[in-house]
Formats: C-alpha cells, sequence, structure tokens
C-alpha cells in the first residue's frame, strides 16, 4: 500500500478521475488565489523581512491566544521545531499510540533529537485518559528518560475531541510538570465542529500547529504558535533542517484569509464527504447504466475509513 491507503500501481497512474477523494490536500489553487499570490507583498524571510508572513505569523498568534508564531513548510516540520524546542536529548514525549507525531513523521524527533516516544493508548473517542497519563510519567529515576512533554491530537481521524477532554490531560500533565504542545492539523475543523475558538481550544496549551494545506485549502505551509522564548528556539531549529524560505509571502493570501471562510467555509466542506454515500445510492437508483459505474478500487477502503479521511473514487465511462 502506498500513501493514504492507495495501492502503488494506481498512484503511479495519470488516469483522470471525476472525483479525488483520498484527501483534503488533494484540492488546487482557485483563480482567485492565484491572483492573491501574484500580488503578495514578499520579502527575504529568512532576514524576517517578508511583510505577508510577518502579517500571518501576528494573525496566527493572536487567532490562537499565542505570544508569537512561526510559518513553516509543513505539519511535521511544524510539529518537529515544536519537539525539538520542548525536549533535549535523551527525553521522552507522551503521546497518543496512533496520533500522527509517533506513527506518521519518520521517527523526527528521535532521529534528529535523540528524544524517546511514550506511547499512551488512545480511547475510543481520541482522547488520553488522565490516570494513563500519569502512569506514564517516568520516576525521577536515572534509569528512565526524563517525561517532559505531553503531545495531544485534534481532530483526530475525523474526530473533535471535546475542549473537556483536551483541558484534562493537559491539566494532568502540567501537574506533572510536563510541557503541552498541540498537533492541530485540522485544528480548525474541530472548532468549527465543537463551537470553541481556537485561543480557547488551546488555553491550556503551550504550543499548537496548525496545518494551512488541509481543511484551510492553501497549497503548503503550516503555523507554529507559542511562547516568544518557544518561538525563538523552533525558529533556529527550522533553520537547522533546512526550513529556511525567501519570498514564501506568495503563499501567505492562501493560508489566512477571512475568518468568513473558517466560519462559513468549513461547515460547507465538512457536511460534503457525509452526503456522498446517499449520493452514489441515489445515482445508481436513477441511471440505467448501472453497470457503468465502478468505483475503481476504493470500496473496502472508504468503509473503513473516517470521514474526512477522504478518498478516489472513478466514475469509469460516466461523462
Amino acid at each position: 500500500m502506498h500513501y493514504a491507503g492507495r495501492p502503488q500501481s494506481d498512484s503511479a497512474t495519470n488516469a483522470p478521475a471525476r472525483v479525488d477523494m483520498r484527501s483534503d490536500t488533494v484540492t488546487r489553487p482557485t483563480e482567485g488565489m492565484r491572483a492573491a499570490m501574484a500580488a503578495a507583498d514578499v520579502g527575504d524571510d529568512v532576514y524576517g523581512d517578508d511583510p505577508s508572513v510577518n502579517a500571518l505569523q501576528e494573525k496566527a498568534a493572536k487567532l490562537l491566544g499565542k505570544e508569537a508564531a512561526l510559518f513553516v513548510s509543513s505539519g511535521t516540520q511544524s510539529n518537529l521545531c515544536a519537539m525539538l524546542a520542548h525536549c533535549q536529548r535523551g527525553e521522552e514525549i507522551l503521546t497518543g499510540h496512533d496520533y500522527h507525531v509517533f506513527i506518521d513523521e519518520a521517527g523526527g524527533a528521535s532521529v534528529l533529537g535523540g528524544i524517546m516516544f511514550a506511547p499512551i493508548q488512545t480511547a475510543a473517542d481520541g482522547g488520553l485518559d488522565p490516570d494513563a497519563i500519569s502512569r506514564t510519567v517516568k520516576p525521577d529515576d536515572e534509569h528512565c528518560a526524563i517525561s517532559r512533554l505531553l503531545t495531544l491530537e485534534n481532530s483526530w481521524h475525523g474526530q473533535a475531541i471535546s475542549l473537556d477532554r483536551i483541558n484534562a490531560a493537559a491539566k494532568r500533565g502540567r501537574e506533572h510538570g510536563l510541557i503541552v504542545h498541540m498537533d492541530g492539523a485540522r485544528l480548525m475543523n474541530a472548532c468549527v465542529k465543537l463551537g470553541v475558538s481556537p485561543a480557547d481550544m488551546m488555553a491550556e496549551v503551550d504550543s499548537v500547529s496548525l496545518c494551512l494545506s488541509k481543511g484551510l485549502g492553501a497549497p503548503a505551509g503550516s503555523v507554529l504558535a507559542g511562547s516568544k522564548a518557544m518561538i525563538r528556539k523552533a525558529h533556529r531549529i527550522r533553520k537547522l533542517v533546512g526550513g529556511g524560505m525567501r519570498q514564501i509571502g506568495v503563499l501567505r493570501p492562501l493560508g489566512f484569509t477571512p475568518s468568513t471562510i473558517i466560519l462559513i467555509g468549513l461547515p460547507t466542506t465538512m457536511r460534503m464527504p457525509c452526503g456522498l454515500p446517499k449520493a452514489c445510492r441515489q445515482y445508481r437508483s436513477s441511471t440505467s447504466r448501472r453497470t457503468r459505474f465502478r468505483p475503481t478500487w476504493c470500496s473496502s477502503v472508504c468503509r473503513k475509513a473516517p470521514a474526512w479521511r477522504f478518498r478516489r473514487i472513478c466514475w469509469n465511462g460516466v461523462s
């Protein structure tokens, strides 16, 4: 299998698809977005001279209720910068056993930072049990790694984890002296679903990674937010891992558009996958060309996948 559950042989082809629902990352910029990119005011961001990026970082920090923010190339890089900024070699990160930082980011914190992971069983709703956090924290013993960071995630496999669950886990971590980081790749989707502001969702969290290329529709980029001291460390780490970018402000108009996009656009897009099975059934019952309606490969995968993890369906022969 290949990324997003597609067979390698299928992913190597360029067969046209009527609908491509592997992920919310396969969206393409509209003409209006391309025009905004062309008109963006830019500078050299490595020198801190890109006004569009600076405005993006200020807006993101305010939105998330943090002191400062840093624009980076991807969600993986954002989480990596956070973990390396918070932890030293020989320290430990507590996180969910199927959270993205543990299973889908190539073990970067361990490979590059000498940091261990201590996975905790994730509950059915995606949350972490506070008592499980307490049991996983290591004692002050020279035989053990030093527990330093608790990493949470919201949303999780398409589910929005409640504010109470997030706060309970974060507070328990703080009781043990842990720093708390949130992998918020699709945080805005969770906030819209729960009716909670991003700042309120992050009130008990020290740092947060927000991906711009998923639910928010930009072609690339993420934002890491936290304290000024932490973001200063992350800025140095971004350079260390080759993440310094130059006139990258061309992406800023796509990353943070007016809040109406978040408040109005996201609920609409979030409802779309939920209506897909019904639409497929209606189509099949209304057409005489039923034999020509053939999902090419994904029927078994789609049944197992959560709603947000879009998959690709090709209607062969249907114009």
